[in-house]
């Protein structure tokens, strides 16, 4: 048997000293799926996912505009983008804070990569 615990973690300890747009890897669950946590800014360029991708806001406000629609999500409230469906989130309120699960490994595909890379966007893998 494995050493196994139960480990608590906070959203907002684990985003405190990164700026926004860093995603934090929180946890894998049964080695398939990645749970992230990210404080957002502005509107992020234009992409979309070879897997499905679900955000769910922990507080704030924010929107996804997308190539089926736009929806926007507020504190305690989530949305889930198809995989392949071009999207941008923005974000709506300063502080806005996601939960965001998608398949582990998940590749971004950006309409303008320059674009993308200058967004600032950062991941981290820290799981509790």
């Amino acid at each position: 048997m494995t050493d196994q615990r139960l480990t608590a973690w906070s959203i907002d300890r684990r985003l405190e000293g990164h700026p926004a747009r860093t995603n934090i890897n929180v946890a894998f669950v049964d080695g398939a799926y990645a749970m992230r946590i990210a404080q957002l800014r502005e509107t992020f360029p234009p992409h979309r996912h070879d897997s499905d991708e679900s955000w769910f806001v922990y507080q704030g406000r924010m929107r996804v505009d997308s190539e089926i629609g736009s929806v926007e999500v507020g504190a305690g409230e989530g949305v889930v983008i198809p995989a392949g469906v071009r999207h941008s989130p923005t974000c709506l309120e300063p502080g806005t804070t996601v939960l965001i699960v998608n398949r582990k490994g998940q590749r971004t595909l950006p309409d303008d990569h320059a674009e993308f890379v200058a967004a600032g966007a950062t991941d981290i893998d820290d799981p509790a």
